[in-house]
């Protein structure tokens, strides 16, 4: 039987799906399953998928699981797709609306706020948005639907930028866990699927620039997305869950 495998379906996951698709031993071991990052953690809670990217905010509630690579979804500085957008300076700012489709991206604003740029705006759900910002708002928005947005809007407060300037470290976003279900092949073949993905980001972009003229994908899946987990990135990891506990 084929392992489950949940994949984030926004632009930033193509050069791991582009590998996926390509390498033919993949489709033999793995099927995929696509939904945002906040329903990827949860149907690895529920044993509904036995490899997932998680959101790094929701290791800490999806029970036991293994990493499974060394590739994720992170960012040495600004990321593009994780701000809070508002017309007015942060510190006029009296509410945010939350994108809840990442607690990841919703802790990590709690922990920005409190202690780097030290404000306390009311945080409310993003039901609560009527769909046009007064001066004293904001809005937390991650993923595709914010490529729109950094030309709306005047103030643009990139978190991954924000944590490497308070930090000194990288940020990651997500990364790749398993049940431990998986056979030592079955991780070999996992692995390479995600290699040949990456090692293709330029025929990627150049596959999604057709899709998306208006963004420079070039940029993004070089400069601002970076899929190494590497030492300071797990480094990260650890920080980030141990401020997170005081944010829940």
């Amino acid at each position: 039987m084929k392992k489950k495998v949940a994949l984030i379906n926004y632009l930033n996951t193509a050069p791991f799906l582009e590998g996926m698709n390509t390498y033919h031993a993949f489709e033999n071991e793995f099927e995929i399953i696509k939904a945002v990052p906040s329903v990827c953690a949860q149907y690895f809670k529920n044993g509904d998928v036995d490899v997932a990217i998680v959101p790094v905010g929701a290791l800490d509630s999806i029970g036991e699981y293994q990493i499974v690579s060394d590739f994720c979804i992170g960012a040495n500085a600004a990321v593009k797709t994780v701000a809070v957008f508002a017309q007015k300076p942060l510190e006029q700012i009296d509410c945010i609306y939350l994108d809840t489709d990442s607690r990841s991206s919703v802790k990590l604003l709690k922990i920005l706020l409190a202690e780097f740029w030290h404000l306390s705006p009311a945080l409310k759900s993003m039901q609560e948005f009527k769909g046009e910002l007064l001066l004293n708002e904001a809005l937390l928005c991650i993923g595709d639907k914010t490529f729109p947005m950094l030309n709306q809007y005047s103030y643009q407060y990139d978190l991954a930028d924000a944590w490497n300037k308070y930090t000194g470290l990288p940020f990651v976003f997500a990364l790749w866990v398993q049940n431990g279900s998986l056979t030592p092949f079955q991780c070999q073949v996992f692995n390479k699927a995600l290699t040949i993905g990456i090692d293709n980001r330029t025929s990627v972009a150049a596959k999604m620039h057709l899709l998306h003229p208006e963004i420079d994908f070039q940029d993004y899946y070089f400069s601002c997305i970076n899929y190494n987990l590497d030492t300071e990135k797990l480094k990260a990891i650890h920080l980030f869950l141990e401020k997170s506990k005081n944010y829940d």
